[in-house]
């Protein structure tokens, strides 16, 4: 009986105790405060509910706005694309024809260095030993980018064997007693000379060095006296600058000019100078063709807090002829020295001649050495 007179709120009965012992005006009164009640109670749920829901929407609308302003920022008109595609086709075309020059170029310096080094044969050695014609000429191509990757290679190689030269041409392993001689290796018309020369400075090692940056500003600025009278200047300075290199310019007797290249390494407790001359050069054409060839290595070292042995190994090989029939005779190195060879001359003559003369050819190093190294 109870449940018949129980208040529907939106549809479902709603449950309320104590009605017992009220009359029937009283429990109207009862269901009717109830009934408000829930509806109340419904109506505030379905506000926060329609709230929440409002938030929700004016978020979503907030989002598709931004983005829809976003997308219309975005969207740039066909003339500012069509710029912006022929720009990128500029890059693209400008990439590729640098590509085209580099391959150009690479494919140049290929051609010029595999030219140079077709040249090349092991060097002879002091010993003279029965193997093919080396060295036909050390010389330089007048590319600028296959120059500086043959000038770096030269003096690697000399750089890299210049242990193995002392140790093959004899020089004493611990003496540091001063010495020097020339040695001339004879084989079937081939010769070698070989400058051996040792002596102690009294001086550290870092006055030495300092005593050699100085010498080499001497030869940028004013030049060098040679043995013959002439000047050793530098020459590509700007070229070489940061590559540690000297490359330098004299004229010999009888007018022949001569390059030399020399390149200076620093090694714990030593520096070593190494240098090649370079006979034949693209970029300084001559007429008059170099008679040899001359390699050297020079190794300062420290021996003591006050001492510096300096040792000097210095080569000159005879070159093949430029026509190709074979080296250049003992007769024509005469003529060139300025030494008289007779046919009944004995060979030991000769070479006492030749010794002699060279041992004044080469004595320039002794005296600007002694005269750079004497401490003040």
């Amino acid at each position: 009986m109870l449940r018949e007179v129980l208040p529907v709120v939106a549809g479902v009965h709603v449950e309320v105790d104590g009605l017992d012992g009220l009359s029937k005006d009283e429990k109207r009164r009862v269901l009717n405060r109830v009934r408000q009640r829930e509806y109340r109670r419904l109506d505030l749920e379905e506000l926060q509910m329609l709230r929440r829901r409002v938030a929700d929407l004016e978020q979503t609308w907030t989002a598709l706005t931004v983005h829809g302003k976003r997308d219309r920022m975005c969207m740039l008109p066909w003339k500012d694309v069509a710029l912006g595609l022929r720009d990128e086709t500029r890059v693209v075309v400008g990439k590729n024809r640098q590509l085209r020059d580099q391959l150009e170029y690479y494919t140049t310096m290929a051609r010029v260095l595999g030219s140079w080094v077709a040249r090349l044969s092991p060097t002879l050695q002091a010993s003279m030993p029965p193997t093919p014609a080396n060295w036909h000429s050390v010389a330089l191509p007048a590319d600028a980018g296959a120059r500086g990757l043959a000038m770096d290679w030269l003096m690697t190689r000399l750089y890299h064997n210049v242990d193995g030269t002392f140790q093959a041409n004899a020089f004493p392993s611990n003496s540091v007693q001063d010495f020097s001689d020339i040695n001339i290796y004879l084989d079937d018309g081939k010769f070698q000379f070989v400058v051996r020369s040792q002596r102690v400075v009294h001086a550290s090692l870092a006055y030495v060095e300092g005593v050699y940056g100085a010498f080499c500003d001497d030869v940028t600025e004013i030049g060098v006296e040679n043995s013959t009278g002439n000047w050793v200047r530098r020459i590509n300075q700007e070229e070489l600058e940061g590559q540690n290199l000297v490359y330098g310019h004299q004229t010999l007797i009888k007018g022949v000019e001569q390059h030399y290249l020399c390149r200076r390494y620093t090694e714990p407790g030593r520096f070593v100078l190494v240098g090649q001359n370079i006979v034949e050069d693209a970029q300084y054409p001559s007429s008059q063709r170099g008679m040899y060839e001359e390699t050297g290595w020079r190794v300062i070292e420290a021996i003591g807090p006050d001492q510096t042995l300096v040792k000097d190994c210095i080569t000159v090989t005879s070159l093949s002829a430029a026509d190709g029939s074979g080296y250049l005779s003992l007769d024509e190195y005469g003529a060139f020295f300025g030494i008289e060879v007779s046919d009944d001359q004995e060979e030991y003559l000769t070479v006492t001649n030749f010794r002699r003369r060279l041992q004044r050819f080469f004595g320039y190093l002794d005296r600007d050495l002694r005269e750079y190294l004497t401490p003040p």
